[in-house]
């Protein structure tokens, strides 16, 4: 494995986990763009060797999120992880009293992490202080909510689409939206649906690496278009039954999708230094990811 992985992250695995787990796995550097918590799924992004140096950049992409959330009732760590308490009320909010709370958490907001959180205090995350016991106050943050979408609303559950910011907590959304509609509340549910263009649709499982078909979506850039570059890669596509494509885009790169066993797009990904003499790759973008569609043959375009 090399360059980025767009890797599904099941419940109940740290991030931490699945870094290791690759690390171990590949014995190379690993690194990750943004961590999910625990009971979150979704989306993870890893990076292997030189790639972990846009780890940074990708954190700071913006993230969209399916958040669902259980009214009536609180939670220590703002989510299901607990302890959960249930929360006296006046009345159960309607449909519309939901839309024009949620309306408050459009645009620039101040928000204040979670002390069950991996914000940093003197180097050490808040977690580690708050299950020692100890009282630690976090600063508010400014972050940006560029669209939040009730997707259904059935009590006491409320879903929500979200894009986001770098920096956003969904789990403190949920417990200030459950103070703001006056229920209390805490997230029951949250999967990440995208990081920047990576996007959960194209995420691989664990499940796909056992199935051993995976996709590599590549870009070459510098002297690659005209000099025999795509009929280069569909020979050594063809000779190790890999398919998918290589096509010639608008602003001089070429665009190459490679599926099959990763053992062989990995070979073909080495045969790449025996380009074409008059060729000249300057640089390589490679992300793995699930291959869909699936073709049935290698094509140039």
């Amino acid at each position: 494995m090399r360059g980025i992985l767009n890797f599904y992250k099941p419940i109940k695995k740290t991030s931490a986990e699945i870094v290791d787990f690759f690390r171990k796995s590949y014995n190379k550097k690993v690194g990750h763009g943004g961590t999910l918590d625990p009971l979150a799924e979704g989306v993870l992004i890893i990076l292997f060797d030189e790639y972990t140096k846009d780890q940074n950049e990708i954190k700071e992409m913006e993230k969209e999120y399916l958040a669902t959330l259980e009214l009536g009732k609180v939670s220590e760590t703002f989510d299901s992880e607990g302890p959960i308490v249930k929360v006296n009320f006046e009345k159960i909010p309607k449909e519309d009293e939901i839309i024009e709370t949620m309306q408050k958490f459009r645009g620039v907001i101040e928000q204040v992490p979670p002390i069950y959180s991996a914000v940093k205090i003197k180097g050490k995350p808040a977690y580690k202080y708050a299950r020692e016991g100890k009282e630690i106050i976090l600063k508010s943050r400014k972050v940006l909510v560029k669209k939040i979408e009730l997707v259904s609303y059935n009590w006491p559950y409320v879903v929500f689409n979200i894009v986001s910011s770098a920096g956003f907590y969904v789990r403190s959304f949920a417990h200030d939206f459950g103070k703001a509609i006056g229920t209390g509340a805490y997230l029951a549910k949250l999967l990440r649906k995208r990081v920047g263009p990576f996007t959960v649709e194209k995420s691989l499982t664990l499940e796909d690496f056992q199935k051993n078909f995976l996709e590599a979506k590549i870009r070459l850039y510098g002297r690659v278009q005209g000099v025999g570059m795509r009929n280069f890669i569909k020979n050594l596509a063809d000779s190790f039954k890999i398919v998918g494509y290589a096509k010639n885009l608008p602003d001089g790169t070429v665009e190459v999708i490679l599926q099959g066993k990763e053992n062989l797009i990995e070979k073909i990904i080495d045969q790449f230094k025996f380009a074409p003499s008059l060729s000249s790759i300057t640089k390589i973008d490679i992300v793995f990811q699930k291959p869909d569609p699936v073709y049935r043959v290698f094509s140039t375009i």
